[in-house]
């Protein structure tokens, strides 16, 4: 069964103009996965962004704990060459 262009265009306006029968129109010609899609990544964009965040701080004293166990190193060296003088 064909389709009039008047008809298409119908259709074309409706799915323009009312946000909810858009909503419908893809539930039914997407897939469930696909449908989905745009919900799960912006979920995962946040997990992600959260992640970053998370990782900088433990960047951060990362570099902390770095600096005092270099300057432990220098002190246990400092003590083996006094101790081999």
């Amino acid at each position: 069964m064909a389709l009039s262009t008047a008809t298409q265009k119908e259709f074309l306006r409706l799915m323009d103009q009312h946000e909810e029968f858009r909503q419908q129109v893809r539930r039914r010609v997407l897939s469930t996965a696909l449908f989905e899609l745009p919900e799960r990544c912006a979920a995962f964009a946040g997990r992600v962004d959260e992640f970053i965040v998370r990782q900088e701080q433990f960047n951060d004293e990362q570099r902390e704990i770095n600096v005092e166990q270099r300057e432990t190193n220098a002190h246990v060296d400092e003590f083996i060459t006094e101790q081999r003088e």
